[in-house]
């Protein structure tokens, strides 16, 4: 975005209406706190917010946005598979 449009759409915040919301991950899909599995050694975090299920997470997300069906790419299966591992500190 250039400026003068970040301008522009201050300028419309007050005509905007927000009627709803819908939140990724999808509530009871995650895990938090402050030591996850392996998470705080690995990713040197402390307070992460880990889904439990990124695979889902990604047809959820892809459902919401095109209401068509999705099946995840070979890559994000792995890396779902990866960050479960992660999780579960294996």
């Amino acid at each position: 975005l250039t400026l003068p449009d970040i301008l522009w759409m201050i300028t419309k915040v007050n005509d905007y209406n927000i009627v709803g919301s819908y939140q990724f991950p999808k509530e009871g899909n995650y895990t938090s706190g402050a030591v996850v599995g392996n998470y705080y050694g690995k990713y040197a975090v402390q307070w992460p917010i880990v889904v439990n299920d990124f695979e889902q997470e990604v047809r959820d997300l892809h459902e919401f946005l095109y209401q068509d069906g999705y099946e995840p790419s070979d890559f994000i299966k792995s890396i779902s598979y990866q960050m479960t591992l992660d999780r579960l500190g294996q």
